[in-house]
């Protein structure tokens, strides 16, 4: 059976499938208190900024900056988008870079929370030929698709703020890295 081109098939399947969405399934009136209230895990976004030490594991850690966003799908799903930054320390000044998207599992208590994720992303490796100290060192770029790693460890005293551990990597086909990082974190999780 052929459609005609001005038939609009797509935007009657979509509205097929919004009405038969959960969302619009019938539900009790909304009580003054779960006005006020945000649900169980809807809007709860976070942002994790951490300073640490990383690195390949062939020279010194390195400085580590991290920030990553992070928003709450269910009660036990997260879903991150990191960007990390290392350098090696002493030696040559080689810097790896990564952003990437990280799926991953939370389990919360009152007070705290672990975490654990893995996603695909970018990586770069600049590799710093003649050492940190050499004018003319020559840098070799490096791009690549990584899987960035992370784990988190977080005391969250309150629903908007929190501090805690970071354990970070990346896979990669140019220079593999992990590091650890102490974390603040901001934004609703309750």
């Amino acid at each position: 059976m052929k459609i005609s081109s001005g038939f609009p098939v797509k935007s009657i399947i979509s509205l097929l499938l919004l009405l038969s969405s959960p969302a619009m399934a019938d539900e009790k009136p909304a009580s003054r208190e779960s006005i006020n209230k945000p649900s169980a895990v809807s809007s709860q976004g976070w942002l994790n900024l951490g300073l640490g030490a990383g690195g390949d594991g062939t020279s010194l850690a390195g400085p580590t900056v991290l920030i990553s966003g992070n928003y709450r799908l269910s009660e036990h799903q997260i879903l991150s988008a990191r960007f990390l930054q290392t350098h090696q320390l002493l030696f040559d000044g080689s810097r790896f870079t990564d952003a990437g998207l990280m799926y991953g599992l939370i389990a919360k208590g009152k007070y705290a929370y672990i975490s654990g994720s893995a996603g695909l992303g970018f990586a770069q490796y600049d590799h710093h030929k003649g050492g940190l100290f050499v004018p003319d060192r020559h840098v070799k770029t490096t791009n690549t698709i990584g899987i960035p790693l992370e784990l988190k460890l977080f005391l969250i005293p309150t629903p908007y703020v929190g501090i805690g551990v970071i354990g970070f990597g990346n896979l990669n086909t140019a220079r593999s890295i992990a590091g650890v990082a102490l974390g603040l974190q901001v934004g609703y999780l309750e």
